[in-house]
């Protein structure tokens, strides 16, 4: 596994959300890492699948970035970690006992009588 370095912390605008945020960034700095809001290695998501759909989204879908969410929302399909699991993941994380899974990302393309437009999801795309 690459040795990771620098992080960034995506999360939801309410309190439950912030609070963990906090609790997460002050631990992960407590272990040595470094929070860079535009170069990183690690982003995580702290909220629901939302936060993590918009997460990688922000993140133009780069795959050079390895996401993870922290569940601090109701529906947490995609969010790996648990709020009670957060020093366990960090342990993994520092001791580089972690795996990545690759996921595809679906690329739609809309072509209207007068324009083309491509957009890019992780699991689905509404028309409206």
């Amino acid at each position: 596994m690459s040795n990771i370095k620098y992080f960034r912390l995506f999360s939801n605008d309410n309190e439950k959300s912030k609070a963990v945020e906090e609790k997460v960034r002050e631990k992960l700095v407590k272990n040595h890492l470094i929070e860079d809001k535009e170069n990183y290695d690690l982003a995580i998501a702290i909220g629901g699948d939302g936060s993590f759909l918009r997460m990688v989204k922000a993140n133009n879908f780069n795959s050079n970035t390895i996401y993870v969410g922290v569940n601090a929302g109701t529906l947490g399909f995609a969010q790996e970690v648990s709020i009670e699991e957060i020093d366990d993941f960090i342990i993994e994380l520092k001791n580089g006992d972690y795996k990545v899974d690759s996921i595809g990302v679906q690329e739609t393309k809309v072509v209207t009588k007068n324009d083309a437009f491509t957009f890019y999801s992780l699991n689905e795309i509404v028309l409206r």
